[in-house]
């Protein structure tokens, strides 16, 4: 009984001296940041084309257990929301087309896919078929989570310990079916770098896109086709993914006030002001 609070100090030593290392060799925890979360926006079928979200649009969470006040997120960028949904999905491998679940992407336990196959190289291609009545304009924005083996830690980037890759990417290409051909879409922006991270894709649309049916599919529905295509090299690793979701938006736990009105503090050196928050 007398010795068990001596072994426990004890035990801490060894990651107090790490700690104490650390400062020596000028090595200091990361500063704290705010959480961050990818938010999915549903808009209905009914709509006439697609929503603009701005930036700094604002949702609440509550806390874990429901006590505390409501966490605030907000959006760090533009998000047109379109009123369609994911129907179908094929991953291109040469003369074949395997068909992806897309309910399993929707579900809170999804299964791995590889977009491309084994062997991720040039000609390889992932299909996004789009049930919409409406056709998405003048942006998409597509939300990707990788599958990672579990236990591992995170990218240096977000403070763990496994380094980015460093091997050279493929060349991937957007494009959309507009019922005869496929026309380029413009990369706005891809946090992901070639689906190597998770993150949000941004894409620029054609102002024209039909529904229809790409001829490499035979079984394919008639809905508005989107393709990212390998146009050239080769993976070195084949990306593995949990889901593809449109309408995602990266968020901050943070809020911004604005227009407020500054009082002055009184009885004070200088000018300071007190602000409400």
């Amino acid at each position: 009984y007398l010795a068990e609070p001596v072994l426990q100090n004890l035990n801490q030593l060894p990651a107090k001296a790490a700690v104490e290392f650390y400062d020596l060799a000028g090595i200091s925890p990361l500063p704290a940041t705010s959480a961050e979360t990818l938010l999915e926006f549903q808009v209905s079928n009914a709509a006439p084309q697609s929503v603009l979200i701005p930036a700094g649009f604002q949702v609440g969470a509550s806390p874990a257990g429901g006590s505390g006040d409501m966490v605030i997120f907000e959006t760090g960028t533009d998000v047109y929301a379109a009123p369609a949904t994911i129907a179908e999905m094929y991953s291109q491998q040469g003369g074949l087309s395997l068909q992806i679940d897309t309910k399993s992407q929707q579900s809170d336990n999804p299964t791995p896919f590889a977009p491309f196959g084994a062997n991720a190289a040039r000609g390889r291609a992932l299909l996004i078929g789009l049930d919409s009545s409406k056709a998405p304009s003048p942006q998409l924005s597509l939300g990707v989570q990788l599958a990672t083996t579990a236990g591992a830690p995170p990218p240096a980037s977000s403070g763990g310990s496994l380094p980015l890759s460093s091997a050279p990417t493929p060349v991937l290409v957007w494009e959309v079916f507009d019922g005869a051909t496929y026309q380029p879409a413009e990369l706005i922006q891809d946090e992901t770098a070639g689906l190597l991270h998770s993150g949000i894709i941004q894409l620029g649309l054609p102002r024209r896109w039909d529904a229809g049916r790409p001829p490499e599919l035979d079984a394919g529905q008639q809905l508005r086709w989107l393709r990212l295509r390998i146009a050239y090299g080769q993976y070195a690793a084949p990306p593995s993914l949990l889901f593809v979701r449109i309408n995602m938006a990266r968020a901050v736990a943070a809020r911004t006030v604005a227009d407020e009105v500054l009082d002055a503090v009184p009885n004070s050196a200088g000018r300071p002001f007190q602000l409400s928050q």
